[in-house]
């Protein structure tokens, strides 16, 4: 199915009956990501997946990279198809976008799970959002292991030395 929302035409589908859940991918995905989980899912939720901005079937629009504009994609969707509130998931990027959407308009949420995800987007992964919004090329491709890690060969089996441990995720408050 389709949605305009904002400035982009919105691919979306949906399966199954319950309490509402949306499925939000990872960069360079597209609601795909989630096929191995619906059979379960599905059984006990409405859920939700749709391809974010330059994703899959949806458009790219005026992309400026920002969580915000990511963010408001989801909720223009939402409105678009008749959703007040919903417990959202979302994968790496599609986690950040979930924790961007609980804290604009956390009426909207009932719960998060994030898989795999950051509170902030690094500058490679934002590159990449801008690359693909533009349709410019990639500037870079894999750099071979292990020096792509630590910068040099030499230092290939160092380990980090210092790891950012998410925080916790409890149940978002209603």
């Amino acid at each position: 199915m389709r949605a305009r929302c904002n400035d982009i035409d919105v691919a979306w589908f949906e399966v199954g009956r319950g309490e509402t859940l949306i499925l939000i991918h990872g960069l360079g995905d597209d609601h795909r990501a989630w096929r191995r989980t619906l059979p379960d899912l599905m059984l006990n939720h409405r859920v939700v997946m749709y391809n974010l901005r330059g994703h899959g079937g949806t458009t790219a629009g005026r992309g400026d990279g920002t969580l915000q504009q990511l963010g408001g994609d989801l909720v223009a969707l939402m409105d678009s198809i008749g959703i007040d509130h919903a417990h959202i998931a979302g994968f790496s990027l599609g986690g950040t976008i979930a924790m961007r959407v609980a804290i604009d308009h956390p009426a909207r949420v009932r719960g998060l799970v994030l898989v795999a995800t950051s509170s902030r987007v690094g500058g490679t992964a934002a590159e990449s959002c801008g690359r693909r919004w533009t349709g410019t090329p990639p500037m870079c491709t894999r750099s071979p292991r292990p020096s792509s890690r630590t910068g040099s060969s030499s230092g290939a089996n160092r380990r980090p030395t210092r790891v950012d441990m998410p925080t916790p995720v409890l149940p978002w408050p209603r």
